[in-house]
């Protein structure tokens, strides 16, 4: 189905499904449940997310709603999803192995990476020559 088509017939349940909050049970999101939110960006919150199948502590990335309308931040999120996973699957260094993707809500999950965010890490000289 056409995400215009599916935004117009089910807009309710679309936008539903983007409603998360860190107190049960709005802390579930498609068998991930949210512990804690660990960052904001231009591309949406991060948060520390326990998987419900493996209990394993992952990072859950949830864009905002607003995606759907914008038809190309939908497609590079699918593009970049795609990479995720054929990088993740080669086993490439330096990648954060990628678990798990939807597109309603939109969100990427990623291994859990303890530390400085990008920001800190650039603002603090760790990374030199970003």
């Amino acid at each position: 189905m056409p995400p215009e088509r599916l935004r117009r017939e089910y807009r309710r349940a679309v936008h539903q499904a983007w409603f998360v909050d860190l107190e049960p049970p709005d802390n579930m999101v498609l068998g991930h449940e949210l512990l804690a939110e660990i960052g904001v960006g231009a591309f949406g919150r991060v948060f520390r997310a326990r998987r419900g199948d493996t209990g394993e502590e992952v990072a859950l990335k949830l864009l905002p709603e607003t995606i759907l309308q914008k038809p190309e931040m939908l497609e590079s999120f699918r593009r970049g999803v795609r990479s995720m996973r054929i990088l993740s699957e080669n086993g490439v260094q330096g990648m954060v192995p990628y678990v798990d993707a939807s597109e309603i809500p939109a969100f990427a999950v990623m291994d859990l990476v303890r530390g400085p965010d990008l920001k800190n890490a650039v603002d603090s000289g760790f990374l030199n020559d970003w």
